[in-house]
């Protein structure tokens, strides 16, 4: 928690984010407090963005890459999940609520 104060740590941004988002990003991540938008410029920035048709458009593609990446990871852990418990059945039984989805990974690999 202190680097982040410190050191000015922040989340990476992945770089196929738009450009309007990563500048409210940055905006809102300014080390200088006074610097950051209030609630309102920011909810005036999001309508903005819901108007503007190319910004709106960039967005919604964006949010939908997100979305389907989402679904075909979990789709893919819930097939790992079926597999491994399928393959195990003769020797011993896991319960995958108590993994993480690392250590799942790693015992399926």
């Amino acid at each position: 928690m202190m680097s982040i104060c410190k050191n000015g740590l922040r989340p990476k941004i992945s770089k196929n984010t738009p450009k309007s988002l990563v500048h409210l990003l940055n905006k809102c991540w300014d080390e200088t407090p006074l610097n950051r938008p209030t609630a309102d410029e920011i909810i005036q920035k999001l309508k903005h963005f819901e108007t503007d048709d190319i910004i709106f458009e960039e967005l919604r593609n964006y949010n939908n890459g997100i979305l389907k990446h989402y679904f075909e990871s979990t789709s893919k852990l819930s097939h790992l999940k079926t597999l491994y418990n399928s393959e195990l059945h003769l020797t011993e039984s896991i319960k995958f609520t108590e993994l993480s989805q690392s250590e799942l990974l790693d015992c399926c690999i």
